[in-house]
């Protein structure tokens, strides 16, 4: 009777301590994650932020990255001209894609995984098979180079921003839905709200700003940089805007669909922020940093990193691998 009481006291406290581990390790790590480098190198990390495999994947400085929405490809643009398709489960290169006139600036994979559009320093948006890497358009979108592309949530229509400070938005078919002009400086990234109603807009005049794309009209804008915004990720709720500039700031900010509310949370450090992302339950933050640091934030405690990994070379991209709902 004793030897069953012990036994099964014993396989309490062991399933005890793995759900412990479990809610620790839940709690603590992250997807993987690729950073592209201007050394031409893509680097792997692991969960918890340990380079696993690091490969040269262009000929030139990697400028963007972007996974599929299942992780099971990566795709990587590149002052090369070029953008490359990699599979992530043996690290090979699936294609090429070579059709651009300039260096790709910028990536946006379509929800369901089937569209990739790129945007770049030759002014134009193309639209490719994700899967096949065939070409499905090309759209003379800008006056200058463009900076941002986004697929809306129902994968019909592709907002891109560039540096003649016009927001457009496109059909599939390269047919112009609508332009917004509404910034002093160029745009530096998109967001679209989670509904599709909404898209979030940045640009370096240092201004956060909302539209209504049924008509164009601004809802709402805050100042959120001194010196420019460079970068945004919109939670998974759809609730929590992260931004960063070149003034050393991270800053995070409560999105409401009608209101930017300013939560008096600020991270200040030494080099300018060039990427930012957020895990799936939204409680943790990853940057990138001029520092060729990669810095792991817990969004309750922000006052300093819970993590980090200095990397060799420069960081210019990142990507978090995409995370499943259990």
């Amino acid at each position: 009777m004793k030897a069953r009481l012990l036994l099964r006291l014993t396989a309490l406290l062991t399933l005890a301590i793995t759900a412990s581990s479990l809610a620790a390790k839940a709690e603590n790590d992250l997807p993987p994650l690729a950073t592209g480098g201007a050394d031409k190198t893509i680097r792997l990390l692991d969960s918890n932020g340990k380079p696993m495999q690091t490969f040269l994947a262009h000929d030139s400085e990697i400028t963007c990255l972007a996974y599929s929405p299942d992780g099971k490809r990566l795709y990587s643009g590149s002052v090369d001209k070029t953008i490359r398709i990699w599979n992530t489960e043996d690290v090979t290169m699936e294609n090429s894609l070579e059709a651009n006139d300039k260096a790709v600036l910028c990536l946006s994979i379509s929800t369901d995984g089937k569209f990739l559009s790129d945007g770049g320093e030759d002014c134009k948006v193309r639209i490719w098979n994700a899967q096949t890497g065939k070409l499905l358009s090309t759209i003379s979108a800008h006056n200058k180079a463009v900076k941002a592309v986004a697929w809306s949530p129902d994968g019909k229509m592709l907002a891109s921003g560039g540096a003649d400070r016009l927001i457009q938005i496109w059909k599939m078919d390269g047919s112009l839905v609508g332009t917004i002009v509404g910034h002093d400086e160029a745009i530096t990234s998109l967001i679209w709200s989670r509904n599709g109603q909404l898209l979030i807009s940045s640009s370096a005049d240092g201004y956060i700003k909302v539209w209504n794309v049924a008509d164009n009209r601004l809802v709402t804008r805050q100042k959120a940089h001194d010196k420019g915004v460079v970068c945004m990720a919109l939670d998974t709720e759809g609730r929590g805007l992260a931004s960063a500039g070149p003034d050393g700031k991270i800053k995070i900010w409560s999105f409401n669909l009608t209101t930017i509310v300013d939560t008096n949370v600020s991270i200040p450090f030494d080099h300018p922020v060039s990427a930012l992302a957020w895990n799936l339950s939204g409680k943790r933050l990853v940057s990138i940093g001029t520092d060729k640091t990669v810095r792991f934030w817990n969004t309750k405690e922000l006052a300093t990193p819970y993590k980090l990994c200095t990397l060799d070379g420069y960081i210019t991209s990142m990507a978090l691998q995409p995370e499943t709902k259990q």
